[in-house]
């Protein structure tokens, strides 16, 4: 039942975005941010090389019509029609091998499309002057004339539903052309043709088709029915201009083309900058980063193929986080031989698996352990509760085979170092309570504290032991560092205690009573109506009569003495009617036009 305790208002959280498309150089690190390739919010796509802005190919009938059967959404730009297309065929065009609904359609339509744009001609437009002109235009739409020409009640009928269905969900306007016959007067429609850029040049696309027995003569027939050669484009695209051009020179299409997976999904954070590659750390890391990759950043074809390449794409995983993550971070991360230490627990954790396998990227967590991972003044990481208590949480039962592997290594643990190299080995598994999670809320509880209120051993113990029943409450005290130990330790004491009242009913509303008090003590305390000094004993006052409920009647008597203490504490007396309540929870009294919500 602890498990459904949920905070009445939940306000605490860190926010990563992810780059998918431009690296910038800044000293010895370069960051950026975007989102991974199975996100469904608007995306960016990096400007086209210099070199390429000229190539363009063109896309039968009109943009509008395209986009719809595409699934792209009007408002994209130009540049982005062929990326964005790239990114659907691949990721919604195929399943279990075999291409989806979506794809067929699109294949039926750009047939469509095509047989439409030799209707229109050299004018671009289709043109029907009279009812025996539209037989031709009508089997293309998969419809015909009910009575013929001629007749009183004109009417047009399906004799082909695939064509027919085309017809309609492209956006073609039937209706005019339906009404256009019947009242005897000439049918005129724009269908131009549509070009727009394309990544370096058709052919160097076409050629990796040919290579692959495509067969094919359009870059978009390319894209819409080879999910490899679509997966590369559209990795490419998310490149920088410099980036892609080099690539492009050296290793060259071809190469990258078996690793597009690769690419993909961890390829937007390598940048190219006057041929050599940007590393993660500088200048400094360039040595064991060469001895990682088994090429140097001097050059950039080399180095490529062989990060993409490497075990499985957990390489390019591994440069990927660590790229996305602040130049103060790196620093720290890359550092001899930490660097190598760090990876070798990473890959090892399951080094047969592949990191491109499935739609989502593997292992996030290992950014969310970069980027949050704290230090102390010597270089080390910051354990919370100190290494005795980590040596009681890595050993707790845990159905992964990988967690419980590294229990066993590191049984015995002497430093800070085998515990972050522990940390990594658990970013590879898949769970929203294991040591890993542990360790980044408990990091983030210390994060906000001074070093002399920092959590206990104690407290941290306690804490852990009850995170997959209690995790989503511990937000609240993130957000409020003021909570000392003792404040959070009666806080689970009590949550346990409502936990195990054996009336159902009562233990719900106790649930249902405690949630609400607690909050109210969150609004309250947001907003400044509780004084920073007076957080820490007015919660605990707030939940200690919640401490021992049997009865309803203790129940009742439990909530009025508990929202008394949060008035006490907010407005000085005990108790306030309703009315005075909700007007508290409004907020203070302002004093501006703005804030009054009247006119200056």
């Amino acid at each position: 039942m602890l498990s459904s305790l949920r905070p009445f208002v939940v306000a605490a959280g860190a926010v990563f975005s992810l780059s998918i498309c431009a690296c910038v150089f800044s000293g010895t690190a370069h960051a950026a941010s975007g989102s991974s390739s199975a996100d469904t919010v608007p995306v960016r796509v990096a400007p086209l090389p210099p070199q390429a802005v000229a190539a363009k190919v063109m896309i039968p009938g009109p943009l509008r019509s395209f986009l719809r059967m595409a699934g792209i959404s009007q408002e994209a730009p130009h540049d982005d029609v062929l990326p964005l297309l790239s990114r659907n065929s691949y990721l919604l065009g195929y399943g279990e091998n075999t291409q989806t609904e979506y794809l067929r359609l699109l294949n039926r339509y750009l047939h469509q499309a095509r047989e439409l744009q030799i209707l229109a001609g050299k004018t671009g437009t289709i043109t029907v002057a009279t009812c025996n002109d539209a037989g031709t235009l009508l089997g293309v739409l998969g419809y015909r004339l009910r009575e013929g020409c001629g007749t009183k009640d004109l009417v047009l009928e399906t004799t082909n539903a695939t064509r027919a269905f085309l017809t309609i969900d492209s956006g073609f306007p039937l209706t005019d052309l339906e009404e256009s016959l019947q009242k005897g007067v000439p049918f005129n429609y724009p269908y131009p043709a549509t070009w727009v850029p394309v990544l370096f040049n058709e052919s160097d696309w076409l050629s990796l088709s040919a290579d692959r027995r495509g067969g094919f003569q359009s870059l978009v027939d390319v894209i819409v029915n080879d999910q490899q050669i679509a997966r590369l484009y559209w990795a490419m695209a998310r490149s920088d201009s410099e980036t892609s051009a080099a690539l492009q020179r050296s290793p060259g299409l071809k190469r990258l083309l078996p690793w597009a997976p690769t690419l993909d999904f961890y390829g937007s954070q390598i940048c190219i900058r006057n041929g050599r590659i940007v590393l993660p750390g500088g200048a400094s890391a360039e040595p064991m980063w060469k001895e990682l990759v088994g090429a140097g950043a001097d050059s950039p074809g080399d180095f490529v193929t062989h990060l993409i390449a490497k075990d499985n794409g957990w390489l390019a995983a591994y440069f990927d986080a660590l790229s996305r993550v602040g130049p103060a971070q790196q620093s720290h991360l890359v550092q001899t031989p930490r660097l190598k230490h760090l990876y070798e627990a990473f890959r090892a954790a399951d080094p047969d698996s592949s990191a491109t396998r499935g739609v989502f990227r593997k292992a996030p967590d290992l950014l969310v352990l970069f980027t949050r991972v704290e230090w102390e003044p010597d270089g080390q990481m910051h354990v919370p509760g100190g290494l005795d208590v980590w040596k009681q949480v890595i050993r707790q039962k845990s159905d992964s085979k990988v967690t419980r592997d590294w229990s066993k290594r590191i049984r015995d643990l002497q430093s800070s170092e085998q515990l972050l190299e522990a940390m990594a080995a658990y970013s590879r598994v898949e769970t929203d309570c294991g040591p890993l999670q542990i360790y980044l809320m408990l990091s983030e509880l210390d994060s906000g504290r001074t070093p002399q209120t920092r959590l206990s051993a104690e407290t941290v113990r306690l804490l852990a032991s009850r995170y997959s029943q209690l995790s989503n409450w511990y937000l609240t005290f993130t957000e409020f560092p003021e909570l000392s130990d003792q404040a959070i330790a009666r806080f689970i004491t009590i949550s346990e205690s409502i936990d195990k009242i054996s009336n159902q009913a009562l233990r719900g509303n106790s649930l249902g009573a405690f949630q609400a008090n607690v909050g109210m003590w969150q609004i309250l305390a947001r907003q400044g109506e509780i004084a920073n000094a007076q957080l820490d004993s007015s919660w605990k006052s707030m939940i200690e009569p919640f401490a021992k409920i049997s009865s309803s009647g203790q129940l009742l008597d439990a909530s009025r003495t508990s929202i008394g203490a949060l008035t006490l504490a907010a407005t000085g007396k005990a108790g306030a009617s309703q009315d005075e309540l909700v007007e508290l929870l409004a907020g203070p009294p302002q004093d501006s036009p703005d804030g009054r919500g009247f006119p200056g």
